[in-house]
C-alpha cells in the first residue's frame, strides 16, 4: 500500500512539473499526447508470459539532447496457473539523444501486479526516431528492458512503437503534425 501511494504521489508531482514548466518555459517543449504500444515478454523463476502493453508517456524536452518522460501503462499477464492478472506501470525516464534519430533512456518506477504486490523496477530503452511520422502518428520504434525487484526478480523485454498526436511548445504555442512534420501554429 505504501509503494502504491508513493507511485501516485510521484506521478502527481511529475504531472505538475510537466504542466507548469510547459506553460512557463520559453524554448522547452511539452508533449502530453505521447503513447507507446508494444509487445512484452516477462520471465522469472516461476515461468514466463507475453502480452501487449499500452502506456501514456508525457514528455518534457529540456534541451535538444535531454528529455524527461513519464510512464503510466498497463498490460495483462498470465500466471503460472494460467490465471490472468493486470500489471500497472508508473515511472519516470531520463532520455539522451545520441543523434537526431537515436535516443537512450534510463528510469525507475513501480509496478503493481494486481493482488500480488507492488515492486520497484528499473528500466532502459533505446529508440529510433523517424524523421517524418508514419501515418501521421508513429514517430519511433523502441526496444526496452525492465528489471522488477520482487521476491523472484522478473525480467521484462519490450519491442514496440511510439505514437505522438501533438506537442505544446514554450508559452502555449502549439506544434501540430501536418503531413508527417511538425509546424508551429
Amino acid at each position: 500500500m505504501k509503494l502504491r501511494f508513493i507511485g501516485i504521489v510521484m506521478l502527481a508531482q511529475m504531472s505538475a512539473v510537466f504542466i507548469s514548466r510547459g506553460a512557463l518555459a520559453g524554448g522547452e517543449s511539452l508533449s502530453l499526447l505521447e503513447f507507446r504500444t508494444n509487445g512484452i515478454f516477462a520471465t522469472n523463476e516461476t515461468g514466463e508470459t507475453y502480452s501487449g502493453q499500452l502506456g501514456w508517456n508525457p514528455s518534457y524536452l529540456l534541451s535538444e539532447s535531454l528529455t524527461l518522460r513519464g510512464n503510466v501503462g498497463g498490460s495483462v499477464f498470465k500466471g503460472a496457473l494460467a490465471e490472468k492478472f493486470l500489471v500497472l506501470d508508473f515511472g519516470a525516464l531520463a532520455g539522451y539523444a545520441i543523434s537526431p534519430a537515436l535516443e537512450a533512456e534510463l528510469g525507475a518506477g513501480i509496478q503493481n501486479w494486481s493482488s500480488r504486490g507492488t515492486w520497484f523496477c528499473a528500466t532502459g530503452t533505446v529508440s529510433w526516431n523517424f524523421e517524418q511520422r508514419l501515418l501521421n502518428l508513429v514517430d519511433r520504434v523502441f526496444a526496452g528492458y525492465s528489471r522488477v525487484f520482487q521476491t523472484s526478480a522478473s525480467n521484462e523485454f519490450r519491442l514496440g512503437i511510439g505514437i505522438s498526436f501533438y506537442s505544446l511548445k514554450g508559452a502555449g504555442e502549439t506544434v501540430a503534425s501536418e503531413g508527417g512534420s511538425n509546424v508551429q501554429k
